[in-house]
């Protein structure tokens, strides 16, 4: 649902559009009523639509008026489009789209091509809930419709193309050019990334989430991928920030379509798509509002190895990319773990020397939400295998590290050329941790100090911009509403690791070549061959054709020939004997030398087991202990900030208990007056008009004084809040006490509209007739503030029987 408050007219407070609705006999108007124009913005979400106008709050609303249900003319119409990578090679890509058809539709691309879809949805008995209701399952269900999904294959990385979806029955999108990225492997990279997104209202409606810079975010990343400088788009994690009301993933898509429908747009798993109670969730919140990764699973399909199993490795130009789910089981034991050393112990430097690892909850950040047991369990990974760039969300900022790991600097970049920070690769330390959380979500502050890995922070709307060579990494922050580059760095010279291979004993090429058998054992020795592979290897050179014994027919044969045959067997036998002494030699030095190899070997295994007992245990220890100190910081300040929040609550209790009264007191004020007025045409005195006049004016006069004194207070106190409540706590805005005292201000205005009335009426007295109708209240006036609260158990009949 989406809302509009009446008074973003604003001629509707000052009724500058009356209208009369009701004449007396002579023509006189009796009721007027002052109308108001607002605007919606409506996309198509294949569900009818239907306009209510209440009053009395979002709490007990009494419905007024509604309009005739509408009907959307083609809730079958495909929308929505969006790209994303299927594998490495830049040739496929897939196409996700949303539509009321359930008939498979086509997509026609490249010039002739066409594929059928894959027809998916999910429903109502999908989401999760808990004995608390979800807004997912519960109350802010809506119908999906139908994702369409279908793989474009026979492409050409790095080249544009152009696609259309739909079928005959259901219409056509129109024709939208696409480009594919790079394949694995090439030189050059250019992508975007940021996170924790979400979507905005287009109008001046309140929603239950809101997402101020998402809409500034996408049309500048727009502008980007326009001018041809993009080849795909990383959005790690929390997406459209439904967190239950279904209907917002429309508005969510419909957003970024401008973006994800000409480039890959790939994404990570955050909380608020998958946590709930009781759901599998690593951790137990309620942050999806009951999808569970269902709704997020479906509209984004990513090459991951299986449902719910939302994490995923793909190359594009000179990158490896790592995504990973932080809302799953990370610990050594689990299976996303086990699959992080394996793909990232694959990985050819050689082809892809750049390897960068996502996800979505951070291991470092000055703003605190760090899991330590994310970071002890995941972080030895990094510097494992060499990871260079480390990008993260959830903290809705931008903050640029070091080269950190155990919460020390290992590595400080140095001042390039052109001033820009640059991190040499040449002698790695460690990985580079950037938190881009800055795409949408309110804007997270920074303590007054930081940690001494902290290099960059900066609480601006905006997104990264990467690129990168085989040589080099460019990486730059920019803020979406001046197109600025606010901090830049690159990484350079990375260090070439092949990819590991397993050990497959083979033949030298000598040895392939080498007949003599001492030739032979003399390669194998001086070459140390290891002497099971010498056993394997060497017979097979004793059964040439040439070792082949033959026995001659005895009767065929004289004593001399016998003799010599004898001779013959006997320096055969000798050489045998020979060959086979120098194998067992090179047997003996095999071992020799495989017997140091073992030795050497548990040397290193004792001096590195003595390192871990002592090096890493302190270092541990102290990164603990620098945890903790921090951790006693952020307490005291999170304390300090809780007793502000509740100084400030109580002042705002106090600051409506008197606004209360007053409203209350200038109501029964303004109905005395109401009176008075009455009274004083019915007597015709002109004396009494006089006094009562003067009176009235000097009572009006301070009146108004005091109205505008209510009223700066009141200003004054909305932006002490605004200005006093850190951002890591709930802005005013979302205090209950808020909205009562913004309807205590709206009850207020009306007060001092019907007030200023009054005393133009009262100067109009002297001498003319003033109609009054004493059997209802005046069309002005409005029920003070306590009689409203006693009729909220009565529903909106009491308000209709008033002339509002």
């Amino acid at each position: 649902m989406q809302a509009q408050y009446v008074y973003n007219d604003p001629g509707y407070i000052g009724c500058k559009k009356k209208e009369c609705k009701k004449y007396d006999q002579e023509g006189k108007c009796l009721v007027k009523t002052c109308s108001a124009s607002i605007t919606f913005h409506v996309i198509n979400i294949r569900t009818d639509i239907q306009f209510v106008f209440f009053g009395a709050g979002f709490q007990t609303p009494c419905v007024l008026a509604k309009s005739k249900v509408l009907k959307f003319a083609n809730p079958k119409k495909p929308l929505y489009g969006h790209l994303s990578s299927v594998d490495s090679t830049g040739t496929s890509m897939r196409l996700t789209w949303v539509s009321g058809d359930k008939n498979p539709q086509k997509v026609q691309y490249a010039n002739g091509k066409s594929q059928a879809s894959r027809v998916t949805t999910f429903s109502q008995e999908n989401m999760c809930t808990s004995t608390l209701p979800s807004p997912a399952k519960d109350f802010g269900w809506h119908d999906p419709g139908y994702i369409h999904s279908v793989v474009m294959t026979g492409l050409k990385p790095s080249t544009q193309f152009s696609y259309r979806y739909g079928s005959n029955s259901a219409g056509w999108s129109s024709r939208v050019n696409f480009k594919t990225p790079p394949s694995a492997g090439s030189d050059e990279l250019k992508f975007l990334a940021f996170g924790d997104m979400g979507k905005a209202p287009r109008d001046a409606s309140v929603e239950h989430y809101i997402q101020p810079g998402s809409i500034a975010v996408t049309q500048a990343m727009a502008n980007e991928i326009s001018s041809g400088n993009v080849d795909s788009i990383f959005h790690i994690g929390d997406i459209s920030y439904a967190t239950g009301f279904l209907v917002e993933w429309d508005f969510f898509l419909h957003l970024i379509t401008p973006v994800a429908s000409q480039v890959s747009y790939m994404t990570a798993i955050g909380n608020h798509e998958r946590d709930y109670v009781n759901s599998g969730s690593q951790y137990m919140t309620p942050d999806s509002g009951g999808e569970c990764g269902v709704a997020y699973e479906s509209y984004f399909p990513m090459p991951t190895p299986a449902k719910d199993k939302p994490w995923y490795s793909i190359e594009q130009g000179s990158v490896h990319f790592v995504v990973i789910s932080t809302e799953h089981a990370w610990s050594p034991n689990s299976e996303q773990y086990q699959w992080m050393s394996k793909d990232m112990a694959s990985v050819d430097r050689s082809r892809t020397p750049w390897v960068i690892f996502t996800g979505h909850r951070p291991m470092y950040s000055s703003c605190g939400s760090v899991d330590l047991a994310f970071v002890l369990a995941v972080e030895p990974l990094l510097t494992k295998y060499k990871v260079d760039l480390v990008l993260f969300g959830h903290v809705h900022n931008y903050e640029r590290t070091c080269a950190v790991y155990r919460n020390k600097c290992k590595a400080m970049p140095k001042k390039g050329a052109d001033g820009v920070d640059t991190y040499d690769n040449t002698n790695y330390e460690a990985p580079v941790h950037a938190i881009i959380g800055m795409a949408g979500f309110r804007l997270d502050s920074f303590p007054p100090t930081a940690s001494s890995w902290s290099l960059s922070r900066i609480s601006e709307y905006g997104y990264a911009r990467v690129h990168t060579t085989k040589k080099q990494l460019n990486f730059e922050f920019v803020n979406a509403y001046t197109k600025k580059v606010e901090d830049r760095n690159r990484n350079v010279e990375t260090t070439v690791i092949n990819k590991p291979q397993r050990f497959a004993p083979q033949l030298p090429r000598e040895v392939q070549t080498a007949s003599p058998k001492r030739n032979l054992c003399r390669i194998l020795c001086s070459r140390g061959r290891e002497p099971s592979a010498m056993k394997f290897q060497f017979p097979l050179q004793l059964l040439e054709q040439g070792d082949t014994n033959i026995t001659p027919n005895s009767s065929d044969m004289s004593n001399n020939g016998r003799e010599a045959d004898q001779d013959d067997d006997l320096a055969k036998e000798h050489e045998l004997l020979a060959s086979l002494i120098e194998q067992m030699k090179c047997d003996i030095d095999g071992s020799k030398k495989t017997n140091k190899s073992l030795e050497s070997s548990n040397k290193a295994l004792q001096k590195a087991n003595t390192f871990l007992n002592n090096e890493l245990k302190d270092d541990v220890i102290e990164f603990y202990q620098t945890v903790k100190e921090e951790m006693v910081v952020d307490l005291k300040y999170f304390n300090s900030l809780e007793n502000e929040v509740e100084s400030l609550q109580s002042q705002l209790e106090l600051q409506q208990t008197q606004f209360s009264n007053e409203i209350d007191r200038l109501s029964n004020e303004y109905y005395y007056a109401d009176h008075m007025n009455a009274y004083l045409l019915s007597k015709r005195t002109k004396n009494v008009e006089n006094r009562w006049y003067n009176e009235l004016s000097k009572r009006f006069v301070e009146l108004e004084k005091y109205c505008i004194s209510l009223e700066l207070s009141l200003q004054h106190r909305n932006e002490s809040l605004q200005n006093d409540i850190p951002s890591k706590n709930q802005e005013a805005a979302e205090f209950p006490e808020f909205f009562e005292i913004n309807e205590l201000k709206a009850q207020f205005q009306d007060k001092n509209i019907a007030i200023n009335k009054l005393k133009k009426l009262i100067e109009q007295m002297e001498g003319k007739s003033v109609y009054t109708n004493f059997g209802k209240p005046s069309i002005m006036g409005k029920l003070p503030l306590q009689t409203m609260r006693n009729q909220k158990s009565t529903g909106c009949e009491t308000i209709r029987n008033q002339s509002v």
